[in-house]
Order: structure tokens, then C-alpha cells, then sequence
């Protein structure tokens, strides 16, 4: 059986702002280490023999752990401001990666196409209304508000390790062709165009 390979990615339409963005929360984030650390040196450098606990904790330890939390968390949310996502399919299996700065990639899902309950376009009346089924979870797989330039929001309905997921992508109509190649055909929406 002869294995087939298709990928695609959904690149950032906005790359500069992304990139600014990513840039200031990272400037952000090493100011407040480096604030910490000076807070630190500055407060050891008086005589502590006068404090009592409650003064060192409420002068030293509380704005030391804020600037350190506020770094991590800046650290954090700048990963999301400069995402690309790749979307892999290998002979009836799909995986999607979330590729950071073009640089880190994080795998994001994997499932086969014999998990794949439905398959359509994003905003379709079926969409909406698996959207309010309880207990489905919907996992956006793109940074873009609008969909790249020849790709459109599709989704897949697709129920893996007990858990319905409501996955939407920024890809071609040919990604999801293939995928439909190698899936079961009642998949398709009805309303699908």
C-alpha cells in the first residue's frame, strides 16, 4: 500500500503585528526578572535586623513574587502572538502542529479520519449547531480572523479519547478533500458547497 503524504500551513496574515507583539511581551518579560532581581539587591542591601516577619514578607517577598509571576505569565502569552499552524496528513491519520515563531513546533492533535464524525464549512447552519451541543469542545487551529489567502474556515467534528471536539482549520478545500478521500463519505455535511 503506498503511503500519502499532503501538508499545509496556515501562516499568520498579520506577521508584523504579530511579531511586535511577540517583541514587546518579551521586552516586557525580561524587565520584570530584572526588576525582581534589582528589588532584591536593593531591599538586602538594608539592615534587616529592625523588620519584623510581617513587614519583610509584605515589603520583599510579595513584589519580588509578582515581578517573577508577571514575567512568566508576559512569557507565556507572547507564544501566543506569532503562531503558524501546519496541518499533516499521512494515509488516514492527521496531525496538527503549532509552529511558534517559525522556530518551535508543538504538537497540538493527532487522530485518525475513522474518528472524524462530520466535516464542513465554518458557520454552516450544522456548525452552529454542533457548536451548542454540550460537552463539545471547540479548538480553533489558526491565529487568523480571516481565513489566508486561497484556504476557508473548515471544521471537523471528531471524537477522540472519549471527547467531542469541534476542530477549525484555515486551510484549501483539497486538504479536506483528502481527508474525505480516506474517510467514511457520510461524513460530509449536507449543506456542504
Amino acid at each position: 500500500m503506498q503511503e500519502v503524504f499532503y501538508e499545509e500551513s496556515s501562516l499568520l496574515n498579520k506577521e508584523k503585528a504579530g511579531l511586535l507583539k511577540y517583541r514587546l511581551l518579551k521586552i516586557f518579560s525580561v524587565v520584570s526578572y530584572v526588576m525582581a532581581v534589582l528589588f532584591l539587591i536593593l531591599f538586602f542591601n538594608y539592615d534587616l535586623s529592625n523588620f519584623h516577619f510581617l513587614a519583610f514578607v509584605l515589603t520583599a517577598v510579595i513584589p519580588f513574587a509578582m515581578f517573577i509571576a508577571f514575567g512568566i505569565v508576559l512569557g507565556k502569552v507572547k507564544n501566543n502572538m506569532y503562531v503558524d499552524y501546519d496541518y499533516t496528513f499521512v494515509t488516514g491519520s492527521v496531525r496538527v502542529s503549532k509552529v511558534i515563531r517559525r522556530i518551535k513546533r508543538k504538537n497540538v492533535i493527532k487522530f485518525e479520519t475513522s474518528d472524524i464524525q462530520q466535516l464542513g464549512k465554518y458557520g454552516s447552519e450544522t456548525y452552529d449547531k454542533l457548536e451548542k451541543t454540550p460537552g463539545m469542545k471547540r479548538i480553533v487551529l489558526t491565529s487568523n480572523q480571516s481565513p489566508s489567502e486561497g484556504s476557508d474556515f473548515y471544521y471537523l467534528h471528531v471524537c477522540t479519547e472519549g471527547t467531542n471536539k469541534l476542530l477549525i482549520f484555515d486551510c484549501s478545500e483539497k486538504f479536506m478533500a483528502t481527508i474525505l478521500r480516506y474517510s467514511n463519505k457520510n461524513i460530509l455535511e449536507k449543506d456542504f458547497k
